[in-house]
């Protein structure tokens, strides 16, 4: 995997109050791939709005959601897609939860992120709160 640097995530795009999702590839049969698009400023999430009929509507991003799916074990998200152009995509730059929180917490304006293939962008009803 390429490492790159990407700017801190601070949006999440939801659908019916839960963060639209996409699905990743699994390196092993251990990872949990789910993914979450998120987006480090309005330009982003308009791109990606803008590329889809779906009814999103943008929502910070909140560190104690991320915190929260560390604990879920059979349906956490375990990844962050970010700034991704338009759904469906083959290959989105995506970076750990722990990763995301750690920039949170450092005050980070980056976060290192790999490139990673995708399978679909998948409808989910977890509320973000």
């Amino acid at each position: 995997m390429i490492d790159n640097l990407a700017p801190l995530p601070l949006y999440v795009l939801l659908e019916e109050n839960a963060p639209i999702r996409v699905q990743l590839v699994a390196l092993d049969a251990k990872e949990s791939p789910q993914t979450i698009y998120a987006f480090s400023d309005k330009k982003q999430y308009d791109a990606f709005t803008a590329a889809t009929t779906r009814d999103l509507r943008p929502y910070p991003l909140v560190k104690g959601y991320l915190r929260n799916q560390l604990t879920t074990i059979d349906d956490g998200v375990r990844f962050v897609a970010i700034d991704a152009p338009a759904p469906n995509l083959e290959q989105l730059n995506v970076a750990s939860i722990e990763s995301v929180i750690d920039a949170f917490e450092k005050k980070s304006g980056q976060v290192v992120t790999h490139v990673r293939n995708a399978i679909q962008t998948i409808p989910v009803r977890t509320s973000l709160r």
